[in-house]
């Protein structure tokens, strides 16, 4: 069993970092946040790394991320979380790990490192560690119990997104058990600033939509600075388009120095093939993908377009 391989290479690996992916959400770093803190909480003597830039706004709330130096990966277990492609892993250092052992929910693009524990039944990277901690009866500080449950609050859409099921709610319960304060993690989800109100005033002004039922808001480089927003910042913003009534899809496209960040959401579509036909990946109903060029933006729109209007006339 993958779990079981997986609890046999903690406990013998004194030194053990955890790796992300590029732009972190919730998931990724509640999950390496938490996994950390499992490890630590359950072997004391361990020394485990969190690596990686993490979701920032919860740094101060949750924990920081860590830094360290290429000797001390390159002597590690190094188990990375919530990627399906080895290029968006953000710290390409796991390479040189002693062992690298993947843990996903997302369908497999690439195999990478000598182990993994793939679950796409799973809401969350979150809810496989917490059945994990729960399964091998591990301790967990409140602070790993935080970061757990920040994913899977973030991952499923606060619980809205179809592959929720009653596990999902099971592992809910016993990180709140486990000290899990939701208030805290929901009032820091939904806290505003004069400036994200201006963001959001731009976004309700300047949106666009398709015949069958996208609804869609692009922001060039310039229109960023103007707003005073990162792109990445911009892109995590995209449910802002949501539930709105006729547009079962919704996108935001951000131009940086690079390329544009391309963020799809869905109530029923499968916008990850969407995302998968450009290089991107995530889930049927919450994807993206990176693009070099802001006038791919318009072959992107037109491929969701015409999935749309196929599945109107099924």
């Amino acid at each position: 069993m993958s779990q079981d391989l997986l609890l046999q290479l903690i406990k013998r690996f004194d030194t053990i970092t955890i790796f992300g992916h590029v732009f972190p959400d919730g998931d990724c770093y509640g999950s390496q946040i938490g996994l950390k803190e499992a490890i630590k909480a359950t072997y004391p003597h361990k020394a485990v790394y969190a690596l990686g830039s993490g979701f920032e706004n919860f740094h101060d709330l949750i924990a920081p991320m860590d830094r360290v130096d290429d000797e001390i990966i390159v002597q590690s277990l190094a188990l990375v979380v919530d990627v399906a492609d080895a290029p968006r892993i953000e710290d390409q250092r796991y390479q040189t790990a002693q062992v690298v052992f993947k843990i996903d929910h997302h369908i497999p693009l690439y195999q990478f490192g000598n182990h993994q524990w793939v679950d796409t039944t799973m809401i969350a990277v979150a809810e496989m560690i917490t059945s994990f901690v729960i399964n091998h009866r591990m301790q967990l500080s409140t602070k790993g119990a935080m970061a757990l449950a920040l994913g899977l609050i973030t991952d499923s859409g606060r619980f809205l997104y179809g592959q929720v099921t009653s596990h999902t709610f099971d592992c809910m319960s016993q990180l709140v058990k486990m000290g899990a304060d939701l208030h805290l993690i929901y009032d820091r989800l939904y806290e505003k600033s004069f400036k994200s109100m201006s963001f959001e005033s731009y976004v309700y002004q300047n949106y666009k939509t398709t015949l069958n039922g996208l609804i869609y808001c692009v922001f060039s480089k310039e229109q960023l600075q103007i707003l005073d927003i990162d792109a990445v910042s911009a892109a995590s913003r995209v449910n802002l388009l949501s539930n709105i009534r006729n547009y079962p899809v919704w996108a935001f496209f951000t131009e940086d120095d690079q390329y544009v960040r391309c963020e799809f959401r869905s109530s029923g579509p499968d916008v990850q093939t969407i995302a998968y036909n450009y290089g991107g990946g995530g889930h049927l109903q919450a994807s993206g993908c990176h693009v070099k060029q802001i006038e791919q933006i318009n072959q992107i729109i037109a491929a969701i377009d015409a999935m749309l209007e196929r599945e109107s006339h099924t």
